[in-house]
């Protein structure tokens, strides 16, 4: 999904990836996909990579990852917003549906200011 709100992408379906970037993007998340015990450090370096230059969201992290989205969410990524290691599409609405999760360090200008 394309945003006039964000610059930088948004995924939000898989299915909607060319084959290069899923095959890089699933590249990424190699390890928890094929272990299903890591550590929250191994993880939480993988959710970082990921969400590196783009919005991801809860669904397609999910996937990607192979958990579940509660804990996913509960365990790594509201830490990590809170840590301010990654940011919110839309911060003024944290429970947004369309939510998604960015690393911190890769948000532009534009966005860091709102």
């Amino acid at each position: 999904m394309i945003s006039s709100y964000h610059r930088e992408p948004l995924i939000d379906s898989l299915e909607y990836l060319t084959p290069e970037k899923l095959h890089e993007i699933k590249a990424l998340a190699r390890l928890p996909r094929e272990k299903q015990r890591i550590s929250r450090e191994q993880m939480r370096s993988v959710i970082r990579e990921i969400c590196c230059g783009q919005y991801v969201t809860l669904g397609a992290l999910a996937v990607l990852v192979n958990r579940k989205p509660k804990p996913l969410q509960a365990q790594y990524l509201s830490p990590m917003v809170k840590e301010k290691q990654l940011k919110l599409a839309f911060p003024s609405t944290p429970n947004d549906p369309r939510q998604a999760y960015i690393t911190a360090s890769t948000v532009s200008g534009k966005e860091q200011s709102k």
